[in-house]
């Protein structure tokens, strides 16, 4: 039942999207898609380590290695899109 509620607002959001200037929407469309690269790519680095040893394991899942990684998950989205905010606003100059 959760998944069809994140369903109908992905939805929801999607379709208010469109109904945005197609520049504005353009440019939410760019910040979503670096916020969504950026926590695949976290996701991925707090996965890796599974592959090592168990003794391994134990140093690089701490609970302070894990707070890092929930506060990466906060700050780094803004970081990226502040990196990235020439070709945010701008877009790929292929038009």
């Amino acid at each position: 039942m959760a998944v069809v509620r994140v369903a109908v607002v992905i939805l929801v959001v999607w379709g208010g999207l469109f109904a945005l200037a197609p520049a504005k929407a353009m440019v939410v469309a760019r910040v979503a898609a670096v916020a969504l690269a950026v926590w695949g790519m976290l996701v991925v680095l707090v996965l890796a380590p599974s592959l090592l040893p168990k003794a391994w394991q134990y140093y690089l899942y701490s609970p302070a290695s894990t707070g890092l990684w929930v506060l990466a998950m906060f700050v780094s989205p803004f970081v990226a899109c502040f990196i990235k905010w020439q070709w945010i606003k701008e877009g790929s100059g292929r038009e």
